[in-house]
């Protein structure tokens, strides 16, 4: 991340999707009933801002990457920094591993006991606005298109390169088509 905007404007997409709200009320809130899943994306964040901020800031950008990674043995999660976009949105704690040479866009779901992983040294490049249902294993040289449904327990190990569609199996394969995407139904400027 270049700067402090971007950081706020990314942490911002992803209190949107994840229906958190900010705010100093919010934070005093949230001591008492707190969101795990997007105080974990926050803090992987803001150590991965700070860290390359240099000086006194990149210390404790290690501080935080220090607390971020004892969260994710707790979660259940190994997410490494810089790996997706704005509004990345993980309803659920439970194991989501995702390998760090891995890319994903922006505005994705990725649910429980997902791995997106590496074969023979490539790893997956998944587009905007993807739903990655529970289960799913996304491995190897494949690109998937934006607007793409991976239903629950799919193997993805082909690259999917149509848009707006449902793919599932094991292998997974096109079973339908989408008419609409899972972000839609956010209203980003509120």
């Amino acid at each position: 991340m270049k700067n402090r905007k971007t950081l706020e404007e990314k942490i911002r997409c992803d209190a949107h999707v994840a229906g958190v709200k900010l705010g100093f009320i919010q934070e005093v809130k949230r001591l008492f009933w707190p969101s795990y899943c997007f105080e974990y994306i926050r803090l992987l964040r803001k150590a991965t801002y700070y860290k390359r901020q240099g000086g006194a800031k990149s210390i404790f950008g290690y501080f935080l990457s220090v607390i971020c990674l004892h969260r994710s043995r707790a979660l259940g999660f190994y997410i490494p920094e810089d790996v997706f976009g704005p509004g990345i949105y993980i309803p659920h704690f439970g194991s989501v591993i995702i390998h760090p040479q891995s890319r994903i866009g922006a505005f994705c779901q990725i649910n429980n006991n997902v791995v997106i992983g590496q074969v023979n040294g490539k790893c997956p490049i998944i587009g905007n606005n993807v739903f990655i249902g529970s289960g799913a294993v996304i491995c190897g040289d494949v690109s998937i298109a934006d607007n793409v449904w991976i239903g629950a327990n799919a193997v993805v190990t082909k690259s999917i390169a149509e848009s707006n569609v449902l793919i599932a199996g094991s292998p997974a394969r096109i079973i339908g088509v989408r008419e609409k995407n899972w972000v839609e139904t956010f209203n980003l400027n509120s």
